[in-house]
């Protein structure tokens, strides 16, 4: 699933590279039309409107990447929502649309943080959390596409993602990944198992909605 490492690198490279602190004091289209952030960025313009509800948001997200993953449950920002805005962004940007399998995956691994922030958001045990400080999100994320960099996930596979999550490819995948991370970080076996499962059955909750938002062709 190369379309995986394809949206976080483009994360990490061209959407971080952009000024959300401009943006948001002079707005997106009076930014680019006094700056050169490189011809396909300037011609993307409109779409990045798109963005235009996230602006304030978008610094911190981007920081997020780089941050514990207790930080989630500190930011206060809507994760998904601004996850799923940048994944239409990335959509519109590419010559070729992304596939129903494709679009599925990125919304999927977007629900799965998400869900991976509400289950942190209910952990009561300060020893753990303490643990957790040294487990980032970009690690998290680097493990899921590291899992998924030979896996095919095709229409059927895709299907079975959205209708029963837990048994699915990605949800193997995502849940190893997460598992070797909070290992790194010496939790009990049975403190990363129930972890791992809540994040899991958490999934669908916020799936079907962030399939949804990704795009009409989805």
């Amino acid at each position: 699933m190369g379309v995986l490492k394809g949206f976080w690198d483009f994360l990490n490279t061209d959407i971080k590279a952009l000024p959300w602190g401009e943006f948001a004091d002079k707005g997106i289209a009076a930014t680019l039309a006094t700056k050169d952030f490189g011809k396909a960025i300037t011609e993307q313009g409109s779409k990045l409107e798109a963005l235009a509800p996230y602006v304030q948001q978008m610094g911190p997200f981007l920081k997020l990447l780089d941050a514990p993953v207790t930080q989630l449950v500190f930011s206060g920002l809507p994760f998904l929502s601004i996850g799923v805005g940048l994944l239409r962004f990335y959509r519109s940007q590419g010559n070729t649309p992304l596939s129903y399998e494709e679009a599925v995956a990125i919304a999927a691994q977007l629900a799965y943080l998400n869900s991976l922030d509400e289950v942190l958001r209910r952990l009561e045990d300060r020893a753990v959390k303490e643990k957790l400080q040294q487990v980032s999100l970009g690690t998290v994320i680097e493990k899921q596409l590291k899992r998924m960099d030979s896996a095919v996930l095709g229409t059927e596979e895709a299907k079975e993602v959205t209708t029963e999550f837990r048994r699915s490819l990605l949800a193997r995948e995502f849940g190893a990944a997460l598992t070797e991370a909070l290992e790194q970080a010496r939790l009990e076996p049975g403190v990363v198992r129930r972890l791992v499962e809540e994040v899991a059955w958490g999934t669908p909750r916020y799936l079907h909605w962030a399939i949804a938002k990704a795009g009409d062709s989805v």
